[in-house]
């Protein structure tokens, strides 16, 4: 944990934590709501700008493409087969 004190948000109080890897740490990565009667309690929420994103190998920047909108085909390291 990131903090001791509890932060209060807009969606009710808070704690931030820290994510780390094998290849390092993102310090107030995780904003995790605390549990109670809230609309978001118990729940995770990342921030975008602490982490790399990725969708396969391609780094995303924005916001993750909306899969039920269309289809991308997108570079990847694994073995991708499709049948039809």
């Amino acid at each position: 944990r990131d903090d001791e004190h509890p932060q209060r948000v807009q969606f009710g109080p808070s704690r931030m934590f820290s994510l780390v890897t094998t290849s390092g740490a993102a310090n107030g990565a995780a904003r995790v709501f605390d549990a109670g009667d809230g609309p978001v309690a118990g729940v995770v929420r990342f921030e975008w700008d602490a982490l790399a994103w990725f969708e396969e190998d391609e780094p995303i920047y924005e916001h993750p493409r909306n899969p039920y909108a269309r289809v991308d085909a997108l570079r990847s390291h694994r073995h991708v087969t499709v049948a039809l």
